[in-house]
């Protein structure tokens, strides 16, 4: 193998090793660029975007799965942007029913509790809105496009 007639090009501010990092300022720790993104919801809809970009030139079996992948990524992407503001809701509708605070699965299960063991029914001021209103936020989760009747 031939030599090379020149060195490789180098970066503005890169120095042979011998010479280390004796003449670049030093930074505090953490003081170096922030990333931000992308975010997961971008990252599951970039993704997302890209099957449907593909799928048409797709066999019609691969064209399915492609689609079924779409969709479970909007899903997620639903959940992710949708997700923690009804979980905030629901537990604070769930909160003022048991009459304390907890965390989102606690309350969850003791309300459920309360249900299965008759503590609380239909005639439970506020249950049934409560119920019914943190469905229809899991649906629009869930199934965007189910129609409800009021």
């Amino acid at each position: 193998m031939g030599q090379r007639g020149r060195d490789v090009g180098r970066a503005a501010d890169d120095r042979p090793a011998r010479v280390r990092n004796r003449s670049r300022p030093r930074r505090p720790p953490g003081a170096g660029p922030v990333i931000t993104h992308p975010k997961a919801e971008e990252l599951t809809e970039a993704v997302a975007a890209w099957i449907e970009q593909i799928r048409p030139g797709l066999d019609p079996r691969n064209a399915f799965l492609a689609r079924v992948a779409a969709n479970a990524l909007a899903a997620v992407t639903r959940e992710l942007k949708q997700g923690p503001h009804a979980e905030t809701a629901a537990q604070k509708r769930m909160a003022g029913l048991l009459g304390h605070g907890g965390p989102f699965e606690e309350l969850n299960a003791e309300l459920c509790e309360r249900i299965r063991s008759g503590e609380f029914d239909v005639a439970t001021p506020g249950l049934l809105e409560a119920l019914r209103a943190n469905t229809m936020e899991q649906l629009a989760i869930d199934q965007p496009s189910y129609r409800h009747e009021v």
